[in-house]
């Protein structure tokens, strides 16, 4: 499959407006690399060894550390003992009961989750895509028995302190939907102090846009400072289970491919080569698009792109390396301005080797940060996904093909009309063969 020029082109322009690479919007086109260099010390930060914490989950055989002990006998005490201890009525005391019986079963659906997760991770039944992922990382960090104590209980509005949620138990977990938010308020902000700064530059400001480049650095701070607080926001335990749900390896998706490879390779072994029947693209497109993009039950879009789907091969790294045979003209980049070649070879700074004028490929490095970009977007990511399997059940049929015995009817010269004539002889000399088609028409299968 060779590298769409026009989708990863795009898939880079859309990238601009997330994150990290908004920044490249006011920093020009070619400085999305450098934006894509930031984000990369942030995956890079991701690549950590997250066994040990969920192996001291199994060891201690419970996700509560004794901090959580403390503090679940914390929450059972204080009111609600001395409305067990102190009150006279027995209405009273069944209530305090029910709380200390509802926190426990909390913090038992706290522990049942995530033990669950711990061991379904060490047994290789957790995403890959789970730990190239910032939200993915943060909840492991989050279970780590080491960290703070884990449950947490959500606070009812002040005009509204009997509310139904009251007392309930969950997680405070950060707040990635808000950091984005203010991430792209900097962003913008930024963009406009980089404006003023060349109109400044260029001696095209007056007054006011010194007084507004004040402001802006002000609000600039504002917004550095409460990105830098990292903020939190509660979440439920249903929450919780969703989301370790969410992050578990899709383990059916591989067995419905290899199913429809199996089909592939049949079809392609069983017809009668003599037919020359081709490939049934149209019904296998029909096969992804029902049973493993679509359906009740799709297939889980992050696990295809990270672990392995087709025998020990990753998607991920198969889409790398096709960006990777390309070069950087072909996805229409500089490569003048992105690539740092090794000195000697590209001397004159025109993205192409002195000794042999061929573009410079695309480096490993650039090659996983475009691919990165481009797989965060779900849609495009199922694109490339609807044709690498295409490609990879199409490969079943040809093998299924080769496997087949050879044609029995060769051509005999270039001369087209004869050979059909002689195709025709040759079949009505061998009565010993019959092609599908006329087993078709006799309605023997």
């Amino acid at each position: 499959m060779g590298a769409d020029r026009v989708l990863i082109e795009g898939q880079l322009r859309m990238r601009q407006a997330e994150n990290e690479l908004a920044r490249a919007e006011y920093m020009g086109p070619m400085a999305i690399f450098e934006a894509f260099k930031t984000w990369d010390g942030l995956g890079k930060k991701l690549k950590k060894n997250f066994k040990e914490p969920m192996e001291r989950i199994t060891d201690n055989g419970s996700a509560l550390s004794q901090k959580d002990y403390d503090q679940a006998l914390d929450t059972i005490g204080g009111e609600n003992y001395d409305l067990y201890v102190d009150s006279e009525d027995p209405t009273d005391q069944a209530k305090a009961m029910e709380n200390a019986k509802k926190i426990n079963a909390e913090y038992t659906k706290y522990d049942d989750i995530v033990t669950g997760f711990a061991d379904a991770y060490q047994n290789n039944g957790i995403s890959k895509a789970m730990e190239d992922d910032p939200a993915g990382v943060a909840l492991i960090e989050y279970f780590d028995m080491d960290g703070p104590p884990k449950l947490y209980t959500r606070d009812c509005p002040e005009d509204e302190p009997d509310c139904d949620y009251k007392d309930q138990l969950g997680i405070m977990f950060p707040d990635f939907e808000a950091m984005e938010y203010t991430e792209n308020r900097l962003n913008e902000v930024n963009q406009q102090i980089a404006n003023l700064d060349a109109a400044i530059s260029n001696g095209e400001a007056n007054d006011a846009d010194y007084v507004q480049l004040e402001r802006l650095k002000e609000k600039q701070q504002v917004l550095i400072d409460a990105n830098n607080e990292k903020p939190t926001t509660w979440k439920s335990l249903q929450w919780l289970k969703q989301t370790t749900d969410y992050w578990k390896r899709d383990v059916s998706t591989p067995k419905i491919i290899q199913t429809y490879a199996d089909q592939a390779f049949q079809f392609g072994l069983t017809n009668n080569p003599d037919d020359n029947i081709p490939f049934e693209e149209a019904k296998f497109r029909q096969l992804l698009k029902d049973n493993i993009f679509g359906g009740e039950t799709p297939s889980k879009i992050h696990s295809m792109i990270h672990d392995s789907m087709i025998g020990g091969n990753v998607f991920k790294n198969d889409f790398y390396n096709m960006i990777k045979n390309g070069t950087y003209e072909q996805l229409g980049i500089d490569p003048a301005l992105v690539v740092d070649p090794t000195p000697g070879i590209d001397k004159n700074n025109d993205g192409k080797d002195d000794n042999t004028g061929e573009p410079i490929g695309i480096s490993d490095s650039d090659a996983e940060l475009i691919g990165k970009s481009v797989l965060k977007d779900q849609e495009a990511a199922k694109g490339y996904l609807e044709e690498y399997l295409m490609g990879h059940f199409r490969n079943n049929f040809n093998m299924g093909v080769e496997k087949n015995r050879k044609p029995v009817l060769e051509n005999d010269d270039d001369d087209d009309d004869d050979d059909k004539i002689d195709v025709v002889e040759k079949r009505k000399n061998r009565e010993e063969y019959v092609p599908q088609s006329i087993k078709y028409e006799k309605g023997s299968l």
